[in-house]
């Protein structure tokens, strides 16, 4: 009744006061990657004085070994690249070299980045174990694409509120105006124009019409020729002095050509056919994302959605929720296995079920360990501890009960052990040498893996 009670209080007190669950161990980061972000049609000599600037404030931070710096021009393939002028990779000294940790250094790259006018700078540690990028993706999908948008503009307003959110960026078109030129045929046809000439005209106020191709010496690439108009003849009022030739003459497009402005789509994208949109953010140092995550479960939870409109968690979270299941799945699966071959083995189904009560106790110590150290459980390595410190502690439970029924029956085993409180320590004194041999393994091997811990204990 004692050992139920006290069970029963450890795992309610870790259900209460736990420090949380993450995917992976999350030791102190040693390398970054720092994103440079900037909007307009900068050329690369501007893109070049942005990106000097934060590298100059980097390079004054103490306990950085070295950086990586590469200008890029606006507008990528990618999504991240479109407002992207710049990536610097950041290596710090090793542990013992350097007087501070990691996350405070990568701190002191935001302070001092922050006031950088005209850009934004974002952050990001490498990630020790399985890569899944920021801890918060929030994935938005619906059939009807005009649902997106208000949707990830509301929750993004409400996580800008949360000051334990840093880096919050979202897949949204980035602001601007694209003009849309509609053509009516029928009144064109009136006026005898072709409409493929329009877009020859059109193109002559924008990028030009190619005309051939030039290859410069020792170039492995040839270089359009285009032709356009003058800078003083080319903007957005030109597109209604354009005019092109017919059969009765010069006519202005603007007789048959519409004009209307529309907001900028830079990209589209899709999941299984399904139109998407993300917001991503990272935490601060010293808050779980899962802590955040619950948080953010509860807040749409009371908030009311088109239910058209779909809304998940990626990432992190979701790697965590397959592990977690999968180490379920693979804890009663072995526990399952363990009690047939200790019935097949032992041919008494108490002592079996004897053995295995021992797994409890030890899962309870585990949690107990956790809440001692204020550590949380991470769903892969201590997942993986769990599952190993089952076995172990079934070995060491065999030993014992083997050495127990060589003097008490198996049928008078159960009550014996309940009326004398002596039992345990016979049975210890008696085969104590091969479970103090074993339990030496996961003393000193497994603490780390059920700690989720990657820090090495001594330095030579």
């Amino acid at each position: 009744m004692i050992i139920g009670t006290i069970l029963g209080t450890t795992f309610w007190a870790y259900g209460k006061f736990g420090e949380g669950m993450i995917f992976f161990s999350d030791p102190d980061p040693k390398f970054a990657q720092v994103a440079v972000r900037a909007r307009g049609n900068l050329a690369a000599e501007e893109i070049d004085a942005l990106v000097r600037e934060v590298e100059v404030e980097i390079l004054q931070i103490p306990g950085i070994m070295g950086i990586n710096t590469a200008t890029h021009l606006t507008g990528g393939t990618s999504r991240e690249g479109f407002d992207r002028i710049g990536s610097i990779f950041v290596e710090l000294h090793d542990e013992n070299e350097r007087h501070r940790k990691g996350a405070e250094i990568f701190a002191e790259i935001r302070d001092r980045t922050a006031p950088l006018a005209g850009i934004s700078v974002e952050l990001q540690k490498m990630e020790q174990g399985p890569p899944v990028g920021k801890p918060i993706q929030i994935q938005f999908s619906s059939h009807n694409r005009d649902l997106l948008e208000p949707a990830v503009t509301r929750l993004r307003a409400y996580l800008d509120q949360i000051p334990e959110l840093i880096d919050i960026d979202d897949t949204r078109s980035l602001p601007g105006i694209e003009w849309r030129l509609s053509v009516d045929k029928a009144q064109a046809a009136l006026y005898g124009a072709d409409v493929s000439q329009v877009g020859v005209a059109v193109q002559l106020v924008t990028n030009g019409v190619k005309v051939g191709e030039y290859r410069p010496d020792k170039a492995d690439d040839a270089v359009d020729i285009r032709v356009r108009y003058p800078d003083d003849e080319r903007g957005i009022s030109a597109l209604d002095e354009l005019k092109i030739s017919t059969p009765n003459g010069l006519i202005p497009i603007s007789n048959f050509v519409t004009r209307s402005p529309s907001p900028n789509v830079d990209a589209a994208q899709r999941i299984d056919g399904v139109p998407v949109e993300f917001i991503r953010a990272n935490v601060i140092d010293g808050v779980l994302a899962d802590n955040v995550v619950k948080e953010l479960q509860t807040w749409l939870a009371t908030q009311a959605f088109d239910p058209g409109l779909k809304i998940e968690f990626r990432g992190a979270n979701e790697e965590q929720a397959e592990s977690i299941e999968f180490v379920q799945v693979a804890f009663l699966l072995s526990l399952l296995l363990m009690f047939v071959l200790l019935v097949t083995q032992f041919n008494n189904i108490y002592q079996s079920i004897l053995i295995l009560v021992a797994v409890v106790m030890s899962t309870a110590g585990l949690l107990l360990g956790l809440l001692i150290l204020n550590a949380p459980f991470s769903a892969v390595l201590t997942g993986v501890g769990v599952v190993a410190l089952a076995g172990i502690v079934v070995i060491n439970n065999i030993v014992l009960i083997d050495v127990l029924g060589t003097v008490v029956p198996g049928d008078r085993l159960w009550s014996f052990i309940c009326n004398h409180s002596d039992a345990g320590g016979y049975a210890g004194n008696a085969g104590s040498a091969p479970p103090t041999a074993t339990s030496h393994q996961p003393r000193s091997g497994s603490f780390h893996t059920c700690a989720g811990s990657g820090q090495r204990l001594m330095s030579f």
